[in-house]
C-alpha cells in the first residue's frame, strides 16, 4: 500500500512526531510504501521527497514582529496555503498513494491539502493529536484555566483571551481560521475517517459539530523493543516532556518543597523554562535537577533510572506519550487525573491519579511511593504489561488497516 503521510513537522519535536515516524517505521517493515508530506527545515530526516515540502511560515510575522506586509501573508498561509495545495497535488499525482495519513497539518501547511487530496480521490485518515479542531489554541487551557468557551464555535475567545502564544496577533489568525474551515466544513467535507487516541476526546467530539462525523478509537503505540523495561531505580521522581504552564510543573516544584527528602529529576524545555528554574531557586528546592532537553536513549536512560515518572498536567491532555513511554520501561507513573489519562492508568494497579493542580495531593502520591519502592516496582512490572499487551506495533498496526480498509471503502463507494 502506498501512503502519505503528512505532519507539519518532519524532525523530532515532540510527541506527534515521535508518533509519525514510529507509523513511518511500523509501515515500511510491513512492506507499505511511505510518502512523507511536510515543510522544510534543517533539522528534517533526509528524505527523497523533500523537493514537495513547503516553505515554513514566518512565525516572527505571525506574532507581529514584521511588515504588516509581511504579517498579512503570512496570515493568508496559515488559514489556506495555496503552496501546500498545489505541492500535495503535484506530490500525489507522481505518486498515486492509494489513502493519505494525516496528522498536525495545522499552520505550517494549512488545511488547504484536506480538500486538495479529496479533489483527486485520495481517502484522508486525520489522527488527532490535540484539541486543534475544536479549540484555535488547541489545548482548551486559558489564562491558567480549563476553558471550553470555543468548543461551541464561539472562536472569538480565542482573540480576546489571546490563547496563541498569549499573541494578539497569533490568536486573531487562529480564531479566523477557526470561523473559515468551521464555515466550509473543511474537516466534515474531506475527512473520511478521524482517529482518536482517547475515548475523552471521542466524546468531546460527539458533543461538538463533529457528532456525526466518523470517529475511530486507535491508542497510540509503542516501541516495546526499545522501550526495554528497567525495573530498578536509582532513587528519583523523573517528569520529562515540554515545560509550559499547562504541563503541571510548578504544581510539581509545590509538591517537591512539601518532599525534602525526595529526589527529582526534570528533563525538558519550553517557553517557561526560565519562569519554572526561578520558582524553583524561590523555594530553595535543592531536590530538584533541571537536566535540559534530552532525547533517545539519553532520555530513556534516566526514565529507566527513575523511582517513577510524574505527569502533573492540568490541560485536557489527550494520550501523553511520555506515559505510555513510561509504562514500557517499566515505570509507574503519577498522574492527573483529567481529560485522557485516567483511561491509562489503573489508580493503584499501574499508576496513581491526583486531582490536577493540587500539590498537596500530588505529594501524597509521590510520598507513598517513595515509601513504599518494592509497591513501586510492582506496580511497574503491571504497567509494562499493560503495555505489552494493549500497544505493541503488531495490535496497533492490525487496527490500523482495518481504519485503512475502511477508509479506502467508504472513499470507493461515495
Amino acid at each position: 500500500m502506498r501512503v502519505l503521510v503528512g505532519n507539519k513537522f518532519y524532525f523530532e519535536l515532540g510527541g506527534t512526531e515521535r508518533y509519525v515516524f514510529q507509523l513511518e517505521q511500523m509501515l515500511r517493515e510491513r512492506g507499505h510504501e511511505v510518502i512523507p508530506f511536510a515543510t522544510r527545515d534543517p533539522r528534517n530526516r533526509d528524505t527523497a521527497f523533500e523537493r514537495y515540502f513547503v516553505e515554513p511560515v514566518d512565525y516572527d510575522a505571525l506574532l507581529g514582529r514584521a511588515r504588516p506586509v509581511a504579517a498579512v501573508l503570512a496570515a493568508f498561509r496559515a488559514i489556506h496555503s495555496q503552496e501546500a495545495k498545489a505541492k500535495v497535488q503535484k506530490l500525489a499525482r507522481e505518486t498515486r498513494p492509494q489513502i493519505a495519513h494525516l496528522h498536525n497539518v495545522y499552520h505550517q501547511i494549512s488545511p488547504s491539502v484536506l480538500p486538495a487530496l479529496r479533489e483527486l480521490g485520495v481517502p484522508i485518515v486525520l489522527t488527532l493529536h490535540d484539541l486543534k479542531v475544536l479549540c484555535p489554541g488547541y489545548r482548551m487551557y486559558s489564562n491558567g484555566k480549563i476553558c471550553e468557551r470555543c468548543a461551541s464555535g464561539a472562536f472569538y475567545h480565542a482573540a480576546r483571551h489571546r490563547c496563541l502564544k498569549n499573541s494578539l496577533a497569533a490568536s486573531l489568525v487562529a480564531t479566523i481560521e477557526a470561523y473559515v474551515h468551521a464555515g466550509r466544513k473543511t474537516y466534515e467535507h474531506n475527512v473520511t475517517i478521524f482517529i482518536a487516541p482517547s475515548r475523552f476526546l471521542m466524546s468531546k467530539l460527539a458533543r461538538s459539530r463533529f457528532g456525526t462525523a466518523r470517529v475511530e478509537y486507535l491508542p497510540h503505540p509503542i516501541d516495546l523493543e526499545t522501550f526495554r523495561p528497567d525495573h530498578g531505580s536509582r532513587g528519583y521522581f523523573v517528569y520529562y516532556g515540554r515545560l509550559a504552564r499547562e504541563k503541571g510543573v510548578l504544581t510539581l516544584l509545590a509538591a517537591a518543597a512539601r518532599l525534602r527528602a525526595s529526589r527529582f529529576v526534570i528533563a525538558g524545555d519550553g517557553p517557561y523554562r526560565g519562569e519554572i528554574e526561578r520558582c524553583a531557586d524561590r523555594l530553595g528546592l535543592r531536590n530538584v535537577e533541571f537536566v535540559g532537553f534530552r532525547r533517545g536513549e539519553e532520555l530513556r536512560a534516566i526514565v529507566r533510572g527513575s523511582a517513577a515518572t510524574v505527569v502533573p498536567s492540568e490541560w485536557y491532555e489527550n494520550a501523553p506519550f511520555s506515559l505510555y513511554e513510561s509504562f514500557a520501561l517499566g515505570k509507574t507513573v503519577v498522574a492527573s487525573r483529567i481529560g485522557g489519562i485516567p483511561e491509562l492508568v489503573d489508580h493503584g494497579e499501574d499508576g496513581l491519579l491526583f486531582t490536577p493542580g493540587n500539590d498537596e495531593a500530588l505529594a501524597e502520591q509521590l510520598s507513598f511511593l517513595w515509601n513504599h519502592p518494592s509497591l513501586a516496582v510492582e506496580m511497574g512490572r503491571r504497567a509494562r504489561s499493560k503495555a505489552e499487551s494493549n500497544w505493541g506495533f503488531e495490535q496497533h498496526y492490525g487496527r490500523l488497516m482495518q481504519v485503512y480498509e475502511s477508509a479506502m471503502n467508504s472513499s470507493a463507494s461515495g
